[in-house]
C-alpha cells in the first residue's frame, strides 16, 4: 500500500540456540520481518541469494560460517549480525568482520548495520561493504615486506628469494621466507622441508575460519638455516583458487609484525582485485611490498622478457608502480659478450631510477645447494654470497617510500 514505510526483512540462523525466541520477539517489536529462519548455512545462504533479505541474525558457531560465506552474504547484500557462545566466538566475528553483540542487543546492532549513510530507506544498497578477514595489525610494522618477482621463464626467482632471505638471517635479522608462486612452489623441496602439510594452504584455511593469528602464524612456519622461517606453498597448482583474496596481505602483515618478510612470487601480473585470476595472488604480493626485486637473465631471451616485465611493474598504475625497485640480472657470465655498461642502459631506460646488481652464474655452487636442500651461506664464501650481501642494505635498510598499503 502506498505512504507505508517499507520494513526491513531478516533472516534467522540459530542453530536452535536459547537466544533464539528471545530474538524472534524482538524482532517483531521492532517492526522487522523474519523473512525465514533457516537451518543450515545452506539454508541461508540460498535464502540470501533470493534477494528479499536485508540482514541475517545467525549464530555465531553456525556450522560453516567462515569468511567465504560471509562474503557471500555480503554480495548478496545482506548484512550479519551474530550472537556469539563465548568470548572466542565474538573473537572470531570480529576477524571475519561481523559484528557481535549479545542477544538483547541485537535489534540495535541490525538498525546500525543497515544503516547506510547514501540509502534513505531500508532495502539494498550498491555497494555492500567488503569483509575484512584481516588480522588487526598496525600500519607500522617493524619489518620490511620484500616481494621478489619476475617475468617467465624461471630466471631464478626462488635462488634470490631464498639468499637474500639467508643473507638477512646470518646477519642477525629475524626473516620470514614465503612461498607464493601460484603454479606451485619449491622453496620446501629446494630448502630439503620434509613437512607434507602446506603452510600457505594451513593459514589460508585459518583466515577463512576466523581463526587467524599471530599462534597460527607460528605453526604454519617451518625454520631451516640460518634462522630463515619458511612458509611452504602450494603442493600442486590447481589448489590456487584456496588462497582467497586478502590471504596474502593478511599472512604479510602479520608477519612482518615479527620479522622481515621475503615473497617469492610467480611471474605475471594480474589483477589483484580479480578473485577469479591464478596470477591475483602475485599481484597481492608485490601491492603489499616495501621494495620490489625483479629477477631476468643475462640470456638473449631473459633480457627481452626483463624489460617487458619491468614496462609491465610501471604501467600497472597501482601502489606496486610506486615503491622502490631494484633489478637482478642473474646468470651473468663472459660467454654472453655483453658489456655490464649494456645492460646497465637498458634497464635505466625501462626502469629509470631501479637498483642494478649482476649475479654471476655460478652453477656448480648452486648445484651444491640444491642436492644438498641448503641455503647458499651454508656453502660458505661464494660469489653469489657477496651479491647477495652487497642487496641487503639497498633492500631492507632503506627508508620505505611514503606510500600507503592498498586496504
Amino acid at each position: 500500500m502506498a505512504g507505508l514505510e517499507p520494513r526491513p526483512c531478516v533472516l534467522v540462523a540459530g542453530a536452535r540456540a536459547r537466544w533464539e525466541p528471545e530474538v524472534l520477539a524482538a524482532l517483531a517489536g521492532a517492526r522487522m520481518v523474519v523473512l525465514r529462519r533457516c537451518v543450515d548455512i545452506v539454508d541461508l545462504l540460498g535464502a540470501a541469494s533470493a534477494g528479499a533479505a536485508d540482514a541475517a541474525v545467525v549464530a555465531a558457531d553456525l556450522d560453516g560460517l567462515d569468511a567465504e560465506s560471509v562474503r557471500a552474504l555480503r554480495a548478496a547484500d545482506v548484512r550479519v549480525v551474530a550472537v556469539p557462545a563465548t568470548a572466542a566466538d565474538g573473537d572470531r566475528m570480529a576477524r571475519l568482520g561481523v559484528t557481535a553483540v549479545d542477544a538483547s542487543a541485537v535489534v540495535p546492532a541490525l538498525e546500525s548495520v543497515l544503516t547506510v549513510a547514501d540509502t534513505m530507506t531500508w532495502g539494498h544498497s550498491t555497494a555492500p561493504a567488503p569483509v575484512d578477514d584481516r588480522p588487526a595489525a598496525a600500519d607500522e610494522h617493524p619489518g620490511r615486506i620484500v616481494a621478489v618477482w619476475g617475468a617467465a621463464g624461471a630466471p631464478g626467482r626462488s635462488t634470490v628469494a631464498t639468499a637474500l632471505a639467508a643473507e638477512r638471517a646470518a646477519a642477525g635479522r629475524r626473516v620470514v621466507l614465503c612461498d607464493l608462486d601460484p603454479y606451485a612452489g619449491t622453496l620446501a623441496q629446494s630448502l630439503g622441508i620434509l613437512d607434507e602439510t602446506s603452510g600457505l594452504l594451513a593459514l589460508a584455511r585459518a583466515l577463512n575460519e576466523g581463526l587467524f593469528d599471530a599462534s597460527a602464524l607460528t605453526a604454519g612456519l617451518r625454520s631451516v638455516p640460518p634462522g630463515v622461517e619458511v612458509l611452504t606453498g602450494l603442493p600442486r597448482s590447481e589448489r590456487w583458487v584456496e588462497v582467497r583474496p586478502g590471504v596474502v596481505e593478511s599472512v604479510a602483515t602479520l608477519a612482518a609484525s615479527r620479522a622481515d618478510v621475503v615473497l617469492d612470487c610467480g611471474f605475471g601480473l594480474g589483477d589483484a582485485a580479480a578473485p577469479s585470476t591464478r596470477e591475483r595472488i602475485t599481484s597481492e604480493a608485490i601491492e603489499c611490498a616495501d621494495h620490489v626485486v625483479v629477477v631476468g637473465t643475462a640470456e638473449p631471451t631473459g633480457l627481452s622478457r626483463l624489460a617487458r616485465a619491468l614496462v609491465e611493474l610501471g604501467e600497472t598504475g597501482s601502489r606496486s608502480a610506486k615503491v622502490p625497485v631494484t633489478v637482478v640480472v642473474n646468470r651473468m657470465r663472459a660467454s654472453l659478450g655483453w658489456r655490464l655498461d649494456d645492460v646497465a642502459g637498458m634497464v635505466a631506460d625501462v626502469a629509470p631510477g631501479a637498483g642494478l646488481f649482476f649475479w654471476p652464474y655460478e652453477r656448480a655452487a648452486l648445484d651444491r645447494a640444491s642436492v644438498r636442500g641448503v641455503t647458499l651461506p651454508e656453502l660458505g664464501e661464494t660469489p653469489l654470497r657477496d651479491c647477495a650481501r652487497e642487496m641487503l642494505e639497498r633492500v631492507f635498510d632503506a627508508v620505505p617510500a611514503q606510500v600507503p598499503k592498498s586496504r
